[in-house]
């Protein structure tokens, strides 16, 4: 049986070495993530014998256990699966592990041949993009974001900046976290109508957290502000050595491009150390897959649910 634990920052090291190593630049495989969904997933840490065992207590029920695929070398993997079977089959529970990577399955099939049950899970599959593809918007089928990005240009000439944030401790860092907190709650008080208002609460708390704690997340962002006001923010973090994960975005819609300008001026940023930038899942949002799905990803990390058979 395995020792689970809560995740703590203490551990955020440690975590972060198998995550960086073995994590596939998914933003489920992020300490980031793992820490601010804790309220949803409620992950739990073991770490033995160069292997890390996430389960997703959380998504837990009698007679079932929810694991991450296991963070380790492929050497290890036999030994890795065998212990998780046997942590599941100590409390009488079937073993589910989700949300897991194609790449993962292959190993599943290969280590455990015939015992799974894989299901395709297309909701949680992540756009990931080359930052210098999201930077610069080379060619025909970018030309549409180019355009609306030259439309704000010309439109507010000399009446916007940007200026970036993260783990800075100044007085301007301390003034844009507050106007960035401002925005956000009157972006989620005028949809409290909405029917997702729920969601967008949740969501509000996590963004929240990550700006609190965004020191020790190392948040890197965004602010952009038109004739002084924002106009809107994104910020995300590394979830490995070439790759950054977008974990918030929003903007005034009254503003033309306002989205384009975000998403191009956190590229620029971000293509000076990383490699790619993850924007996470859609999670079957009709509008935000066509979103995603417009800025052409050059991986779709597809994702999968895979039970163990009786």
């Amino acid at each position: 049986m395995l020792d689970f634990k809560e995740l703590s920052f203490q551990d955020k090291e440690l975590i972060e070495s198998y995550l960086y190593s073995f994590g596939e630049d998914s933003c489920q495989h992020s300490f980031t993530q793992m820490y601010l969904l804790k309220d949803k997933y409620h992950d739990l840490f073991c770490e033995e014998d160069g292997i890390l065992y996430i389960l997703r207590s959380g998504l837990c029920t009698e007679g079932l256990r929810v694991y991450l695929f296991p963070f380790c070398k492929e050497e290890l993997l036999p030994r890795a699966l065998k212990i998780i079977a046997s942590d599941a089959a100590s409390y009488d529970s079937a073993l589910r592990f989700f949300p897991i990577t194609g790449h993962s399955c292959d190993f599943l099939e290969k280590y455990m041949p015939g015992s799974f049950k894989i299901e395709e899970s297309r909701d949680y599959a992540e756009y990931i993009y080359t930052s210098e593809k999201l930077a610069f918007l080379k060619g025909r089928k970018m030309a549409q974001k180019r355009n609306h990005i030259n439309t704000f240009n010309r439109s507010y000439e000399g009446r916007f900046c940007v200026h970036h944030f993260g783990c800075e401790d100044t007085e301007e860092e301390h003034r844009i976290i507050k106007d960035v907190l401002c925005f956000q709650a009157e972006w989620l008080s005028a949809r409290e109508k909405q029917d997702l208002y729920e969601e967008l609460l949740a969501e509000d708390f996590h963004i929240s957290t990550a700006l609190k704690h965004r020191h020790r997340l190392n948040i890197c962002g965004i602010a952009l502000y038109v004739d002084g006001d924002l106009a809107g923010y994104t910020f995300g973090n590394p979830i490995s050595e070439d790759c950054v994960d977008v974990i918030a975005e929003k903007g005034n819609i009254n503003i033309g491009g306002v989205y384009q300008v975000l998403n191009n001026e956190f590229a620029r940023m971000a293509q000076t150390r990383f490699t790619y930038i993850n924007r996470e899942e859609d999670l079957g949002v009709a509008g935000l897959r066509k979103a995603k799905l417009s800025y052409k990803p050059d991986i779709l990390l597809e994702k999968y649910i895979a039970t163990k058979k009786e």
